[in-house]
């Protein structure tokens, strides 16, 4: 049974301070197909709710979790702190 509360893995990538500090973040995603797309959809209304920019990339479960893969989507966002989001179920990570 998967839980109703998922768990938020997040990678951040910082370039030095300058004048343009934007952040943006990639994903959320699933972790894994078998996350629900409603656990997905809550994080990322979260994300909404607080009014963080999104990356213009459609991003996928391994580029969150890159950071070669986050630093060419901040770069092509012209931002200079990247947030990657993927979305596991509590279950997924019992005994870990």
């Amino acid at each position: 049974m998967l839980s109703d509360n998922p768990v938020i893995t997040m990678l951040g990538l910082a370039a030095s301070a300058s004048a343009n500090p934007e952040l943006i973040v990639v994903g959320p995603v699933g972790a894994d197909p078998s996350v629900p797309a409603t656990q997905v959809a809550k994080v990322s209304a979260a994300v909404d709710r607080a009014a963080l920019a999104r990356g213009g990339t459609t991003a996928d479960a391994m580029c969150v979790l890159d950071t070669a893969c986050l630093a060419k989507a901040g770069a092509s966002a012209g931002a200079q702190r990247v947030i990657g989001l993927s979305v596991r179920t509590a279950s997924a990570t019992a005994g870990r």
